[in-house]
């Protein structure tokens, strides 16, 4: 048996990583001297809160080795193999971690895996990884399957201010107030492991078609597209993508997933994403 563990920027819902027997190793989310486990001490909903409240933007910090250790020591218990799947190395030194734990216990087969992304796309190499290892796919076979879905993923996501990105410095204040008094909204995506500018255009609504059109692009309309909309705290804006997307791809799948608190830190709440591929099936 193979052993999936992954990170909780993946965002998993607590009931289907139980129902695919996911392993999530939390990353610590930090308000001034209060430290929270992702998705345990903190449910998405109330870190949003406090995050509107916050004038100084929280910190997150990645798991100790000696928690990825135990993590797999216990999994060991149960399977020969280990895939440890997690946010992509440019974003988090979460796999640093990993790997050190890893080295640390040379009697372990374990695989590490830079899923090269956050949110959903880790979330769902996860799970399409652990239906796999439970049809006794092997190692080889499972590795195969992540690497394709790399390289089928499309993701495009808009956020509701710059005000986070600015507060974690990831511009300029300058660059920021120009957008906001063009009204212009970036359409981003994650590229080679790390979030890219994809489009600017005027408006939110305007960002949202612009969305869809080039999920389009991509997209057969023939019944077998997943799709997958993110959100943080803006549930209502969710359904609404949902519910378009629904009616103009006919989707074999569409869900809903939370943005969790350490993603939801670096872009704050109202972001809108979708996470999009045609149906496949991996051999195996």
């Amino acid at each position: 048996m193979i052993g999936i563990v992954t990170d909780s920027t993946a965002d998993i819902p607590k009931e289907l990583a139980r129902q695919h027997e996911i392993t999530v190793v939390p990353l610590q989310v930090i308000f001034g001297k209060e430290k929270f486990l992702d998705g345990i001490d903190l449910t998405p909903g109330e870190f949003y809160q406090k995050l509107r409240q916050v004038d100084k933007l929280p910190t997150t910090a990645q798991p100790s080795p000696g928690a990825f250790e135990v993590v797999y020591k216990k999994v060991a218990e149960t399977c020969q193999s280990i895939i440890s799947i997690h946010i992509s190395e440019k974003m988090s030194g979460t796999i640093r971690s990993a790997q050190i734990a890893k080295d640390s216990l040379p009697d372990l087969d374990i695989t590490i895996v830079d899923s090269g992304y956050v949110h959903s796309p880790l979330g769902l190499m996860a799970i399409e990884a652990s239906r796999l290892a439970r049809k006794g796919a092997t190692k080889e076979g499972i590795l195969q399957l992540v690497e394709k879905f790399k390289r089928s993923l499309g993701i495009l996501f808009l956020v509701e201010t710059l005000q986070y990105l600015k507060m974690g410095g990831r511009i300029g204040g300058a660059k920021g107030l120009l957008a906001s008094m063009l009204k212009i909204q970036p359409i981003l995506t994650i590229k080679e492991g790390q979030v890219d500018a994809f489009k600017n255009v005027r408006g939110w609504n305007k960002a949202r078609q612009v969305m869809l059109d080039t999920m389009g692009e991509t997209l057969k309309a023939d019944g077998q597209a997943v799709i997958f909309v993110g959100h943080s705290d803006s549930l209502q804006e969710a359904e609404e993508l949902a519910e378009r997307c629904r009616e103009k791809f006919a989707p074999r799948e569409l869900n809903i997933w939370e943005i969790g608190s350490v993603v939801g830190t670096h872009v704050g709440p109202g972001t809108l994403a979708a996470v999009y591929f045609n149906e496949f099936r991996p051999d195996g």
